[in-house]
């Protein structure tokens, strides 16, 4: 699965995953894209449920993450959007729809 993608893809730029119909993308991937993904520059979520952790781990370790859309994500809210905007510091687009933000 996705962990498999991150350790073997560690120059990746671009990832897109719709988890619409099988939502069965946690932390343990996401995570892992964080820790084997550097470069990783783009990342659209779409009904998939990251936690702060997963996000915190994202910035902290994607610091040429410039675009990030969040799409149909119960667990993305306010303060997942606070840690987006205090540690990815390249970001240049954020997209967020359908998320319980205020």
């Amino acid at each position: 699965g996705l962990v498999a993608i991150a350790e073997r893809c560690k120059l990746l730029r671009k990832l897109h995953i719709d988890g619409w119909k099988a939502n069965r993308i946690g932390d343990v991937g996401l995570i892992a894209v964080a820790k084997s993904c550097p470069n990783l520059q783009e990342l659209v979520l779409i009904g998939v449920n990251p936690t702060k952790a997963s996000l915190e781990m994202l910035a902290a370790n994607c610091p040429n993450l410039e675009r990030l859309a969040l799409c149909a994500s119960d667990t993305v809210g306010d303060p997942e959007i606070s840690c987006i905007a205090a540690k990815c510091l390249a970001l240049k687009k954020l997209c967020i729809k359908s998320c319980p933000v205020t």
